[in-house]
Formats: structure tokens, C-alpha cells, sequence
């Protein structure tokens, strides 16, 4: 997999200029106003472009025909359906409209062991929680996807508008199933050049009990659209794993350095002479993280998310660079601790390269604790970037590490912040 600067720019997309060319293909810029991609609505290509760290252009190339590319990063602050900084109950970015009885807060009942957004409408009212993505340039292609669980309600739809407001003429609606479980809902739409509104729940009169999770926006070819609810592969139960929502959002995968040169977190753990840095040595962002072991010593550097349902499926993926002899391992494990019984476990090569390292699991229900990095006793030294998790089907799950392009090509499979391949993940 190429490292470029261009992977750099996906999650920063709320901050590049959405550009409305004279002609029918539009011009995507970088935030340094370099070409980033390009779109063709009449032929539906999508031409990449990618630069070297010196911003030198290496590459021009069409993406495959089922590409997309994950566009969440329009909402500026990730999926937003569980980030309450404010504590108003409404997640950030995301605004509450109704009637009568309309209650918002920040449930823990997420679909990905984090938080998740719940809306209950009393009284018989009606509401809405919603939020404007601003005009995107028109005749392009995507797929919106959210996450839901509705354990009461009357009719509850998930809307994409061309609207400042929530409501007008529908780019696309598609309505809940009310049965108190999670499902993955989809909307596929083309760009008007109008402001683009987000309606993530819009519920009829009655009462309302809905959670929503994972909102994400993938821009996709004119072909892939063409196939979306026709396609086996692109309908129905895998839709979710064509667009799957990517659990590192909000940065943390990528360990950049807070103000005081660490990655906000991280936990690091040992029992002597370990040292925290960054190091611009990074394949995403502006750094990664540098973990240095001095005295013989041991050590781990780790965080936990929350318990995920049992019995799903999932990849996790880091870049790395070690420079040390000493065995230092990739571990996923079903604890809320740095150690005990490991989910997956793989070693570190050790010879002063990138590399990508994975381990797929399957969830228990337990807490998941994900260590970047496990260090035997001994000196060591070595760089972490670009973690990722994925959740897969069990059809995928069975082929990775077992087909040649699920092992040997597995970090083009599932990138760091890059084009994703759909119809390769059933």
C-alpha cells in the first residue's frame, strides 16, 4: 500500500473547499490547494492523485469502478452521534426540532461499545434530530449509512434533504424497524449543489424511544449507485460491510501529538525506563507515536474501548516500524486490563520499515482492550501509526489469513483513511 501524502487529507475533508467547476467533473482540493481528486459525473471515474512528503506528484490514477471514499469528515468532529461536549444532551454539531415532549441525551447503548444518541418524543408529539453538511458541489454520488435501534415509535425515517432546513424535497428516505434491535439503514443519493441536511431520525407523531450510532458518508462512482439495492453484494445485510463505519474517527488512530507531545488516550504501562514521544516519521498526519524502552525494562502502551455486542466480527490493523530485537507484539484482548487472555496476538518485524500488522477477532462482550504495542524485557525503540478497525462479515473474517489477497494485501483492504474497495468485503 502506498504511503502519501494524500491519505493525510480524508478526515480533514470539513476543511477543504468543495469546488463547482464550469464543466461536469469536479475539482477536489487539499487544504494546501493541491489537487486532491477529481470526479467525473458523466463517466463516473474518479481520478486519484498522490503526492510524496516533499508534495511532489507521483501518481494520477482512476480508482476502481467500485471505490468510495469515506466522506464522514464532512461533519468536521467524525460521526457525532455520541460526542456531547456541551453535556446539552444533543450531540455535537446535531440539532433537536419537535413540537411537544421531544428529550435528547447521550445513551451508553452503542452499537460500538462508545455512545450513542437517544431521542424520546412524548405527548404524542412529533421531532427530528438533524444537522446541515452545507452545499456540496453538484451531479456526485453517495451513500449515507446510520446506525439504529427504535424500541417505540409510530413511523421513524432517516432523511437526506438539499434543504439549509429539515425538510423539503427529499434526496432520499428510508423508514425504521421497530423491534428493539440494531440495524444498519442507507440512503444513496446525487448532489444537487444545494445544502446538503442530515435528517437522522425523523419520527412521525406518537411516542418515540430511537438510538442512533455511526452516521457516516461514503462518495462513491456513478456506477457503484447504479448497483446499490440491485447488486446482491451492494444490498440488504451488506450494505454495512461495503460501508463499514470505521471506529478510529476522531484521530486517535492516527496518534497524533496533544500539546505535550503524546497521543490523547493512550495509556502507557511498565515497569521501568519507558518514554513517550512523537516522531514526524509518520505515514498519516503530522506525527506518529515513538515508544522507547531503556534499563531492560518492559512495557505496554494500550486503551480500552467498551464492551462490544458478542459474536460480531472485526479486523484491526496498525502501522509500524521497530527497531529492536526484542520481541514487541500487536495484541487485542476481551479485558479491561493490558494483558490476560488475548483475542489475537502478532509479532513485530524488527528491521526499520513500515509494516502493517493485523489480527482479526470475534467479540465476547467483554471489554476490548486494543495494545498497540506489548515489549518484552530488553531495549527497544519503535514507531506506531495509523490503527484502524473494521467490522467484517463472517465470510471475510474466514478468508483473512487464508486467500493470499485477505493476507499478503490485507492493509490495501482495509486502508488508514484512504479509498475503500466495496464489493470486496461480503
Amino acid at each position: 500500500m502506498k504511503r502519501t501524502m494524500l491519505i493525510v487529507f480524508i478526515f480533514l475533508f470539513g476543511c477543504i473547499p468543495i469546488v463547482n467547476a464550469a464543466t461536469s467533473t469536479n475539482y477536489i482540493y487539499d487544504e494546501f490547494g493541491k489537487l486532491d481528486y477529481i470526479t467525473h459525473p458523466n463517466s463516473g471515474d474518479i481520478v486519484n492523485f498522490e503526492y510524496d512528503r516533499s508534495g511532489n506528484l507521483i501518481t494520477k490514477s482512476k480508482v476502481k469502478d467500485a471505490s468510495a471514499r469515506n466522506m464522514t469528515s464532512l461533519l468536521l468532529n467524525g460521526s457525532g452521534l455520541g460526542d456531547d461536549q456541551n453535556k446539552d444532551g444533543i450531540a455535537d454539531g446535531w440539532t433537536k426540532i419537535g413540537n411537544v415532549g421531544v428529550d435528547a441525551s447521550i445513551s451508553t447503548d452503542s452499537y460500538y461499545g462508545g455512545s450513542a444518541q437517544q431521542l424520546k418524543i412524548t405527548n404524542n408529539g412529533w421531532g427530528s434530530l438533524y444537522r446541515s453538511l452545507g452545499p456540496i458541489s453538484a451531479d456526485r454520488y453517495f451513500i449515507a449509512l446510520i446506525d439504529y435501534k427504535v424500541s417505540l415509535g409510530n413511523t421513524v425515517s432517516f432523511r437526506i434533504n438539499d434543504t439549509s432546513t429539515n425538510w423539503g424535497n427529499d434526496l432520499g428516505i428510508t423508514g425504521f424497524i421497530i423491534d428493539n434491535k440494531w440495524h444498519t439503514t442507507y440512503i444513496k443519493f446525487k448532489s444537487t449543489g444545494a445544502p446538503i441536511t442530515v435528517i437522522g431520525a425523523y419520527a412521525d407523531p406518537g411516542n418515540s424511544d430511537i438510538k442512533l450510532d455511526g452516521f457516516r458518508i461514503y462518495e462513491i462512482t456513478a456506477r457503484t449507485f447504479s448497483k446499490i439495492g440491485i447488486d446482491p453484494e451492494l444490498s440488504s445485510s451488506n450494505i454495512p460491510y461495503q460501508f463499514p463505519q470505521e471506529l478510529f474517527l476522531n484521530g486517535i488512530g492516527s496518534f497524533e501529538a496533544n500539546s505535550n507531545g503524546m497521543t490523547d488516550g493512550w495509556t502507557a504501562y511498565g515497569n521501568k525506563g519507558i518514554n513517550l514521544s512523537y516522531s514526524p516519521d509518520a505515514l498519516y498526519g503530522g506525527s506518529a507515536a515513538r515508544i522507547q524502552i531503556r534499563d531492560d525494562g518492559w512495557g505496554t502502551y494500550y486503551r480500552t474501548l467498551r464492551p462490544i455486542d458478542a459474536n460480531r466480527y472485526f479486523i484491526s490493523l496498525i502501522d509500524y516500524k521497530a527497531t529492536t530485537d526484542h520481541r514487541i507484539s500487536f495484541r487485542i484482548n476481551d479485558t479491561d486490563s493490558n494483558w490476560d487472555i488475548s483475542l489475537g496476538m502478532t509479532t513485530f518485524i524488527a528491521d526499520n520499515k513500515w509494516h502493517t500488522a493485523y489480527i482479526k477477532f470475534k467479540s465476547t462482550g467483554k471489554p476490548i482492550t486494543i495494545i498497540g504495542a506489548y515489549v518484552d524485557a530488553g531495549v527497544s525503540d519503535f514507531i506506531l501509526d495509523g490503527l484502524r478497525i473494521y467490522e467484517i462479515s463472517p465470510t471475510t473474517y474466514n478468508k483473512i489469513g487464508v486467500e493470499p489477497e485477505y493476507t499478503d494485501g490485507i492493509g490495501n483492504k482495509f486502508p488508514f483513511n484512504n479509498f475503500l474497495y466495496a464489493q470486496l468485503n461480503p
